[in-house]
């Protein structure tokens, strides 16, 4: 596999998708590369706040032997704003579950990092028969409560609009700070959109973190958080672990939001058929931006490690 500090080789084909709602939804497709397209696709799905270009550094590295798409979750990239701020969980589910339906995707593995693990673990224990494996980046059922409640300062203080890209990508560095200059120019490079003004406003809709968060709670940890609880995840677990899913945890080695208490948890308690945990050194809770090189390769080493899925 090639090293993610690799310039990019494998630009996705972009493909628009509409819900029944009217919703649109962009979708990122490496398909076209893959030399093994009777391997069931990895469907990949971001975090809050970015989008599905933060997966690029993996499909320079993998796209010729693994299938790939890439979904922007409504709110975020280049998908529709819901002017009805329907981003609850259980919607972001029903969404991605209408993309594998209209591309015609039937067995598939899930890959999610924070927001997008939460909804790729519910996902998973939902139709249990359809998942090959199930990869969860830096998130787990419990979250840490300093990193939880950094996330939601940042969110709610975040700038919306900016003079320049150049003003952007200074905000981002003091956010992402063990980011990568590279993914730091990824993330600015397609966070974007330029207003009729001639400033730019983050892509991200800013109605999304009214939904994350308990409308006036402000207890600074993770009960802020609204549903799904913490015991609907642990049960997840439960649930894919009966199934025979081969599940692998990535937690960065600095973060805040899963910390190894819990991915020891995770591990030992709950995912004791086929689970496997790694930690990625110098990374953060933005895992793929802070060390790209060791998350790419971690990914696809389980990605093409054979099935052990009980029957």
């Amino acid at each position: 596999m090639m090293s993610a500090a690799q310039t990019r080789q494998y630009p996705p084909q972009t493909r628009s998708l509409s819900l029944d709602d009217g919703t649109r939804l962009n979708i990122l497709d490496w398909r076209q590369y893959c030399q093994h397209r009777d391997r069931p696709c990895a469907i990949l799905l971001h975090g809050f706040t970015n989008n599905s270009h933060i997966w690029q550094p993996l499909a320079d590295d993998i796209a010729t032997a693994q299938p790939l798409i890439a979904i922007d979750f409504r709110g975020h990239g280049d998908s529709d704003w819901d002017p009805e701020l329907r981003y609850q969980h259980d919607q972001l589910m029903a969404d991605v579950a209408a993309v594998l339906q209209q591309l015609a995707i039937g067995q598939h593995h899930l890959i999610g990092h924070s927001l997008g693990a939460r909804i790729a673990l519910l996902l998973a224990a939902e139709h249990s028969d359809k998942v090959a494996s199930l990869t969860l980046i830096d998130t787990g059922p419990d979250v840490g409560d300093n990193g939880a409640a950094k996330v939601r300062v940042d969110a709610e203080a975040m700038q919306q609009d900016f003079a320049s890209p150049e003003a952007f990508s200074h905000y981002l560095k003091s956010i992402y700070v063990f980011a990568q200059a590279a993914a730091v120019a990824a993330l600015c490079r397609h966070g974007l959109k330029a207003t009729d003004d001639g400033r730019y406003r983050v892509k991200t809709d800013p109605g999304f973190a009214k939904v994350l968060w308990k409308p006036g709670e402000r207890r600074h940890d993770a009960s802020d958080l609204t549903a799904p609880k913490n015991q609907q995840l642990w049960l997840a677990l439960d649930t894919i672990d009966a199934a025979g899913i081969r599940c692998h945890v990535i937690r960065g080695s600095i973060s805040a939001i899963l910390r190894a208490k819990t991915a020891n948890k995770m591990l030992e308690q709950h995912l004791i058929k086929g689970g496997q945990l790694t930690t990625i050194k110098r990374a953060g809770h933005a895992v793929i931006c802070d060390n790209p090189g060791d998350t790419v390769a971690a990914i696809g080493e389980f990605l093409m490690s054979p099935p052990r899925r009980e029957q």
